[in-house]
């Protein structure tokens, strides 16, 4: 016993920072099993606290500066001569309060699923009726915008749940896609969603015809917090990340590349069905 009670004080003697691996090698080869397991364990748990770090002091700097404009246009509120000065500060003001929330959802929900919070247990999730939700959600920003906002369905057999996966996780993957589309559609544009089915895969595809995102940059875009140069529209710079942490939690690959008549964008996410055997129809919209 007295390896593992060596084994045992040397783990009660660390400090909750040291993650380092075990400095123990003389154990018996009784006890390499269990210390090539803690010192994995470890090794992931700093990479885990690592990444926390990091993305706490990223979304502070990036609060700072919605907070810094809230007081300045509260500070042009104040100062206002008259009520149409005043009106047109608050408008300001409201428009960034809005961004301000929608940074700061957009930052609880890329915590939970970078955290692996949001995480659940998988269940049939129908992808079809995901998606007309989503798009149901968002039917009075597009109008808003005279944007033809419309989903291809496959005439496959989608009536039934087809996936296994996290609806809430997919909800949200779908819906960072359309708000992206929407954000940088144009005017009278157009946002197709195609949702089908083959032998081996469920493929989901969001097509816009707006200002799309460069080549050069469409590896960076899932970075947290990239924003392309050029883009009038004001974003969180979180939407794509948390596309792809959702896409790696259903073991879903995510692929860019421009819309189908040459501009815009079109986002390609694949879930792996080696189980299904359906084959795809041709398409009609809706």
């Amino acid at each position: 016993m007295k390896p593992l009670t060596r084994l045992a004080q040397a783990l009660g003697r660390r400090s909750p920072s040291d993650l380092q691996p075990l400095a123990e090698r003389d154990e018996p080869p009784e006890l390499r099993p269990v210390v090539a397991a803690m010192d994995d364990l470890l090794l992931r748990l700093d990479h885990a606290l690592h990444s926390q770090r990091t993305f706490v002091a990223d979304a502070a700097h990036e609060l700072r500066t919605p907070l810094t404009a809230l007081q300045l246009q509260l500070q042009l509120a104040e100062r206002a001569g008259d009520d149409e000065q005043r009106a047109a500060a608050f408008t300001k003001l409201h428009q960034r309060l809005d961004r301000a929330i929608h940074l700061v959802q957009q930052l609880l929900t890329a915590a939970r699923q970078e955290g692996g919070t949001g995480e659940a247990a998988q269940v049939p999730v129908n992808l079809l009726e995901v998606a007309r939700a989503c798009i149901g959600e968002r039917y009075d920003q597009a109008s808003a915008k005279n944007i033809d906002l419309g989903i291809v369905e496959a005439e496959a057999d989608l009536d039934g749940p087809c996936l296994p996966g996290n609806a809430d996780g997919l909800r949200i993957l779908i819906g960072n896609l359309l708000d992206n589309a929407l954000r940088y559609t144009a005017p009278g544009g157009r946002i197709d969603v195609t949702v089908a089915q083959t032998e081996r895969e469920i493929v989901l595809q969001v097509a816009d015809d707006g200002i799309g995102i460069a080549p050069t940059e469409r590896a960076r875009v899932f970075d947290r917090f990239y924003r392309g140069a050029g883009h009038a529209e004001w974003g969180s710079g979180l939407g794509l990340s948390i596309v792809r942490s959702v896409a790696n939690a259903h073991q879903a690959t995510v692929a860019l590349c421009d819309g189908p008549t040459g501009r815009g964008l079109l986002v390609t996410v694949r879930f792996s069905m080696p189980d299904k055997t359906v084959g795809v129809g041709s398409t009609n919209r809706s």
